[in-house]
């Protein structure tokens, strides 16, 4: 489950377009770092430094829109990384694929639902 105190800090901050604007970026751009961890994956390893910096990104992004469980996920695959033990980083890589794209529809799930209750002019929730 999201850090729903995100999505309302977010819409708070930047209004409700605006945060469903963000989250549609983030959904994104998530997509686009996990197929390099796909491929990284499917190629038995590949660039360990360009993995690094992806989960390393994955975990700030996740941060900030209140995935958690995808940036806990996206931290260990970044420390593991820094060990360069290719067993464990494969087993990092394929846990990260298995959490942060439930974990990033979630925040998208949320934000939909959140949606449904602002006041797009106010940014208030409907009485």
């Amino acid at each position: 489950m999201p850090n729903m105190s995100c999505i309302e800090q977010l819409v708070e901050d930047v209004g409700l377009e605006s945060a469903q604007r963000l989250i549609g970026m983030f959904r994104d751009d998530v997509a686009d770092r996990i197929k390099f961890i796909e491929g990284f994956v499917d190629n038995n390893m590949g660039d360990l430094k360009e993995l690094h910096r992806h989960a390393h990104t994955l975990k700030g992004m996740c941060m900030t829109y209140g995935a958690l469980k995808g940036a806990e996920a996206a931290n260990e695959l970044q420390e593991i990384c820094e060990v360069n033990d290719e067993a464990l980083i494969l087993e990092k890589s394929l846990a990260a694929l298995n959490i942060i794209p439930f974990d990033v529809k979630a925040v998208v799930s949320f934000m939909t639902i959140y949606a449904q209750n602002i006041d797009p002019k106010t940014n208030v929730h409907k009485e």
